[in-house]
């Protein structure tokens, strides 16, 4: 874990504008993303929900952010999960998996690696109708954090297409020894098929034949998809907790 750990630390320090050191841990801050929560986020190394909540209160709060977010990692996520509850914030855990063994069946569909602009209408067509309902802003805000995460890890993407068109991809992220399987994406049309398996095997393949020793992704906790890339040969080795307040709720108490 403290592996990963220090790999997704060192993107997010390439990818922000500056941080806040805290005695509970860090504040990350992309100034000119302030709506994108994945670069403006406190990651926590200590402390009470109550404390945590109270330090994100004050150091987002006078960076002018609409959201609030804590990520806490292994036991402490865990140990402050109730209680953040309790203070109605939302919880969304994330396994981290390793991969570990053979995928227990092969790839299905030829896969090419593709330029991040091949990729950006199926990312950008994912966001606006699975899971963010994103305004026009907030999308360009996306794609512009898609470029920083790119240039920061190293990026390259592995696509299927049908007809021509990119219809499933992933991205892969690497200092050389370490490696992120992330972003696989299925537009909704071309799901079932076995585009997804294709395009993480062909990177956990590329990661390793370039020399990294570790490959490994992060998966919600519930639903699908841990079990979908225990299939291909993921174990989990932890738990990272993202504790969140919605821009709604952070104004409502503001105006209270």
């Amino acid at each position: 874990m403290q592996r990963i750990d220090d790999f997704l630390t060192r993107i997010v320090d390439r990818a922000t504008t500056r941080r806040e050191e805290s005695p509970l841990g860090r504040a990350y801050f992309n100034d000119q993303l302030p709506s994108v929560w994945d670069l403006n986020f406190f990651l926590a190394e200590g402390g009470s929900a109550e404390e945590l909540a109270a330090e994100a209160d004050r150091l987002q709060g006078d960076a002018g952010l609409a959201h609030r977010r804590v990520t806490a990692a292994g036991d402490h996520g865990t140990s402050v999960m109730d209680e953040f509850l309790e203070l109605r914030w939302d919880a969304e855990p994330l396994v981290r998996m390793v991969r570990a063994r053979a995928p227990d069946r092969a790839a299905e569909h030829r896969v090419e690696e593709v330029a991040m602009e091949e990729v950006a209408p199926v990312y950008r067509d994912y966001r606006e109708t699975e899971s963010f309902g994103a305004d026009a802003g907030t999308l360009q805000a996306l794609a512009r954090r898609d470029g920083l995460i790119a240039e920061a890890g190293r990026g390259r993407f592995f696509a299927v297409r049908e007809e021509g068109r990119v219809v499933s991809f992933c991205g892969l992220y690497t200092d050389g020894r370490t490696a992120q399987v992330e972003d696989v994406i299925t537009a909704r049309p071309h799901r079932g098929r076995g585009h997804a398996r294709s395009v993480v095997m062909r990177a956990a393949h590329e990661a390793s034949a370039a020399g990294a020793d570790l490959v490994f992704l992060q998966a919600e906790r519930e639903g699908w998809p841990r079990k979908f890339y225990e299939r291909l040969g993921f174990d989990q080795v932890g738990t990272v907790w993202n504790f969140v307040r919605r821009p709604a709720f952070v104004a409502e108490r503001q105006n209270r």
